[in-house]
C-alpha cells in the first residue's frame, strides 16, 4: 500500500528536483510536491516533510530567516559530492532529521524518511496533548475565577454575579452572546433569564420569554437526554424549521448549548451564539459550558439548601415562640391559681379564727363553771348542754371547712 506524504521541496535545480521525486516514487510514496520558488517568503510551512537541497541556488539564510516553519515539521537535507562545506556547515545549525546523499540506497532512504515522519508525528501528538492541557488549565483558571466570584461575600447580588460570569466565559471563547435559559415543565415553556452580549451585538432576552417547548421538540429532547446541541450553520437548516425561525431573526449563524441538570431533572441550558462569524465549535466551548452548567447547578443547590435552612430556622423559631407563649400562659395560670389558693387559705384561716375561737371560748368558759363546786345538778346539766351545743357547732364548722376545701380543690388547678 502506498504511503501518502505532503512534501515541500526546497531547491531550484531541475535535476535534483526530479531526483528527489524519484526517491519517493521508487519507495512507494504518493506525494504532494511543492516547490519553494512557488511560495512567498512569508508563507507558513506546514508539511509532513521538508526536503532541502543544499545544492540549490535559493539562499539558505534567506529561506530559514524569513519563512515561518512549523516547529515540528521534519527537515532532511539532500547533498551530493558537489555540495560545499560552507552549505553543510550552515545546515548543522538547523535542527534536522539527518542528511541524505542523492545516491543513497532505497532501503536507507525509506528508513530515514519513515523515522523522520514518525518522530515528527510523535512531536505533533505531544504538542497536541500539551496544548490541550494548557487549554484545560486556562479553562480551570476561568472556572476558578467564576467559582470564587460566586462564593466570596460581597455587595454584588447573585444576578449581577451571573451576568459577570457570562461575560467571562463569552469573552474566553470569543462568542457574541452567552446566556442561560430555564425550562418551565408545568407550563411547557422555556425563558431566557440571563444574557451577555459582546460589543455591537443586539440583546434578545426580551424576545425570548415563555417560548413553547412544543415548537422545538428535538432541541428539548436533546437536552433531556443530557446531550449538547450544536448548530454550526443555521442557514443550512430548512426554512420551515422552527429552530431556524427563532434563531435567524437574531442573526445567529452558529451556536452550542449544554443542558443544566439537578439530579435527574433538566431544568435549563447554557449556550453560546455566534453572529459575526461561523464557528468551528470545538471541545473547548463544550468543556467551558459543561463545567459552567455544573457551577450553576451547585449555586442553585446551595440557594435551595439555604432557603430550606431559613425555612427550617423560621419554623423552629415559631415553635420556640409558641412554646414560650404556652409556657408563659401556664406560668401565669399557675401563678393565678396559687394566688387564689393563698386567698382560699386566708379565708379558711379567717373562718377558723372567727368561728372556732368563738365556740372554743364558750367551751372554755363553760368548763370553768364546772369547776365551781356550788353548782347544782340542774346547773351542771345546763352547762353540759351548752358545751354540747358548742361541740355540735364546731362539728358543723369542721364539715363546712372540709366541704370548702374540697370545693376549691376541685375548681382550681395548681
Amino acid at each position: 500500500m502506498n504511503k501518502i506524504i505532503k512534501l515541500f521541496f526546497v531547491g531550484s535545480d531541475f535535476y535534483h528536483f526530479n531526483t528527489a521525486r524519484k526517491l519517493f516514487l521508487d519507495n512507494n510514496y504518493e506525494i504532494e510536491f511543492y516547490n519553494a520558488t512557488k511560495h512567498s517568503k512569508t508563507d507558513s510551512i506546514n508539511f509532513d516533510l521538508i526536503l532541502f537541497d543544499l545544492n540549490t541556488t535559493i539562499n539558505f539564510d534567506d529561506f530559514f530567516n524569513s519563512t515561518i516553519i512549523v516547529s515540528q515539521t521534519p527537515i532532511i537535507f539532500l547533498y551530493s559530492k558537489d555540495t560545499s562545506e560552507k552549505e553543510l556547515y550552515k545546515a548543522r545549525n538547523i535542527s534536522s532529521y539527518g542528511y541524505l546523499p542523492l545516491d543513497i540506497s532505497d532501503f536507507v532512504f525509506d528508513i530515514t524518511v519513515n523515522k523522520a515522519i514518525e518522530q515528527a508525528n510523535q512531536k505533533q501528538t505531544e504538542n497536541k496533548i500539551s496544548n490541550k492541557l494548557k487549554g484545560l488549565n486556562s479553562i480551570y483558571e476561568l472556572l476558578l475565577q467564576i467559582s470564587t466570584l460566586y462564593l466570596e461575600k460581597s455587595l454584588i447580588n447573585d444576578y449581577d454575579k451571573v451576568q459577570e460570569s457570562l461575560e467571562l466565559i463569552g469573552l474566553f471563547v470569543n462568542a457574541d452572546r452567552s446566556y442561560i435559559f430555564l425550562y418551565d415543565w408545568d407550563n411547557e415553556t422555556c425563558s431566557n433569564t440571563h444574557e451577555w452580549c459582546n460589543s455591537g451585538i443586539s440583546a434578545e432576552i426580551e424576545n425570548l420569554q415563555s417560548i413553547p417547548t412544543n415548537l422545538i421538540p428535538d432541541w428539548v429532547n436533546t437536552h433531556k437526554k443530557g446531550e449538547r446541541l450544536i448548530i454550526e450553520n443555521v442557514q443550512a437548516l430548512d426554512d420551515d424549521n422552527e429552530v431556524k425561525k427563532i434563531l435567524a431573526p437574531q442573526s445567529i449563524v452558529s451556536l452550542i448549548t449544554v443542558p443544566i441538570f439537578n439530579e435527574d431533572i433538566c431544568y435549563g441550558f447554557v449556550g453560546f451564539d455566534y453572529v459575526y462569524h461561523y464557528s468551528d465549535i470545538s471541545e473547548k466551548e463544550y468543556e467551558v459550558l459543561t463545567m459552567y452548567s455544573k457551577i450553576l447547578n451547585s449555586l442553585e443547590t446551595r440557594k435551595r439548601y439555604e432557603k430550606e435552612l431559613i425555612n427550617t430556622n423560621n419554623e423552629l423559631e415559631t415553635k420556640v415562640k409558641l412554646s414560650a407563649e404556652e409556657l408563659l400562659k401556664k406560668e401565669i395560670k399557675h401563678s393565678l391559681a396559687l394566688q387564689q389558693h393563698i386567698i382560699d387559705l386566708e379565708e379558711i384561716l379567717f373562718t377558723l379564727s372567727h368561728k372556732f375561737r368563738h365556740s372554743v371560748a364558750n367551751i372554755m368558759g363553760l368548763s370553768n363553771l364546772l369547776n365551781i363546786t356550788t353548782n347544782s345538778v340542774d346547773e351542771v346539766y345546763e352547762i353540759v348542754g351548752y358545751i354540747k351545743e358548742c361541740t355540735e357547732t364546731l362539728d358543723s364548722y369542721t364539715y363546712e371547712l372540709t366541704h370548702l376545701a374540697n370545693e376549691r380543690k376541685n375548681n382550681k388547678t395548681l
